[in-house]
């Protein structure tokens, strides 16, 4: 019991996203997260954090080392634009969200999260 209880915390949701590309599909590795409003009274909401990419063989993270603000409005080119994320638990497909990544990111903790803009499951 407490084995699955520790599984659930590391691994609420995992998210597999592909993309469209030149040469076949890239494959990404996110995860789901809920987050609360940024200001008092605003809403809570879900995104999508991009984590990983599959290179080859290796998984290679995406970079989220912002220093600055000029960095929040550049790194962004290095994400991919939209994907369509497969959110899978327990080894189960449980339902397909797109993300988008913003044009920039206006927060230093939101580097890397995608806006959903769809969403075809029942988890969320």
């Amino acid at each position: 019991m407490v084995r699955n209880i520790a599984r659930f915390l590391l691994v609420p949701a995992t998210l597999i996203g592909s993309v469209l590309n030149v040469f076949g599909q890239q494959i990404l590795l996110g995860v789901l997260e809920d987050n609360p409003g940024h200001y008092a009274g605003e809403p809570n909401f879900r995104t999508v954090r991009l984590v990983f990419e599959k290179k080859g063989d290796d998984w290679q993270p995406f970079s989220s080392d912002c220093r600055d603000q000029a960095c929040l409005k550049t790194i962004t080119s290095t994400y991919p634009s939209e994907v369509t994320w497969t959110i899978t638990f327990d080894g189960k497909n449980v339902g397909q969200v797109t993300g988008r990544t913003p044009t920039d990111f206006a927060w230093y903790a939101s580097v890397g999260q995608q806006e959903i803009t769809t969403c075809r499951s029942a988890i969320l």
